[in-house]
């Protein structure tokens, strides 16, 4: 580096000189948002993808045309909606689909409504603590299967297992 008799030129060079590293750090900063951004929207994708899955295997229309979460299903009680005819993103029984797949991971993960109990949880109680999560921790269905630290699905949760599970039943 070039140190100049005076200590006035050598301050603005050094000036100039931490300027550049500031933007060779800036840069790269950016550079690394962008790849972060970038997989933060392919693993939300990939969990959209899962989800489609997920509610086609666990959900599907019997054969009366009727698809309701598990709690329901187990309750002889009438469906808010008739046969074919729930809204978009509902199920029958008025429950919606995040309701129902937030139900299945729950019961999977054995949360239940009532202490050593296997009884899937209240609908009430689960939408609920849906909301809270989703708005607190934008908490989405498949979160609870996702190790953010490894970049892994657990246990055979990832969307080629669910995409596999479906082909089959399609066959």
């Amino acid at each position: 580096m070039f140190h100049p008799a005076n200590p006035l030129q050598a301050a603005h060079a050094r000036i100039a000189q931490l300027e550049q590293q500031i933007i060779a750090q800036q840069a790269q900063l950016q550079a690394q948002r962008q790849v972060q951004s970038q997989a933060a929207q392919a693993l939300h994708e990939e969990k959209r993808r899962r989800a489609d899955a997920r509610l086609k295997v666990l959900y599907p229309l019997n054969r009366n045309g009727i698809s309701t979460c598990a709690w329901h299903g187990t309750r002889n009680k009438p469906k808010k909606y008739p046969a074919r005819q729930a809204p978009p993103g509902f199920l029958n029984c008025g429950c919606t689909e995040k309701d129902a797949l937030f139900e299945e991971a729950l019961a999977r993960l054995g949360v239940s409504s009532l202490e050593a109990n296997a009884e899937r949880m209240h609908p009430d109680i689960r939408r609920a603590l849906l909301r809270v999560l989703e708005g607190y921790y934008n908490y989405m269905d498949g979160d609870f299967d996702f190790d953010s630290n490894t970049s892994y699905w657990r246990n055979g949760q990832d969307p080629l297992s669910w995409k596999r599970k479906l082909d089959e039943l399609s066959r």
